[in-house]
């Protein structure tokens, strides 16, 4: 998958500012560039509701992981609620490897909750109470974000609390 740099300086621009312009992403290769943009620039906490974790593409991509590791490394706490965990898978990829190393940091959770917005399944990230990534295109990893806009990412993190999820233990 050729990188899009034009996108990526873009949205590293956008990062750095902490602009509050609305941008769209439209496949897998937006996506990981944008997921590692909010990770790059968190400080404190970041929630994560998603299917798995488990993309090659984005969540298990070396630059995704590079940001997320660096988060944590200056101490910052991540939440993540996955509609479709499965152990066996999760035991093996590099995300959740490196989950283990910060157990401390991560909080992983298994929900059956389905968020819902215009009648379609939606996946989001938001870090530091104030930048977002909206997927609302699951399948094609449709989405639209902000690195400061609190109001959504209140609205977004509101919507967790609504549903039913259990705690799974990182080990």
């Amino acid at each position: 998958m050729a990188v899009d740099v034009l996108y990526e300086d873009f949205i590293e621009r956008l990062a750095s500012m902490k602009s509050d312009q609305d941008f769209f992403n439209n496949n897998s290769e937006h996506a990981r560039i944008v997921l590692t943009a909010l990770f790059r620039h968190a400080n404190v906490d970041a929630t994560v509701y998603c299917m798995n974790l488990l993309s090659e593409h984005v969540s298990n991509a070396p630059e995704y992981l590079e940001a997320v590791k660096g988060f944590l490394e200056r101490k910052g706490l991540i939440r993540v609620y996955l509609t479709d965990y499965n152990e066996e898978r999760a035991a093996i990829t590099p995300v959740y490897q490196l989950f283990k190393k910060y157990p401390e940091q991560v909080e992983l959770y298994r929900t059956d909750s389905r968020i819902i917005y215009n009648g379609v399944p939606v996946h989001f990230t938001c870090t530091d109470g104030q930048a977002f990534r909206l997927e609302t295109d699951i399948t094609n990893k449709k989405a639209i974000g902000n690195f400061n806009n609190p109001q959504v990412v209140q609205i977004l993190l509101k919507s967790l609390k609504d549903i039913d999820a259990q705690q799974i233990p990182i080990s």
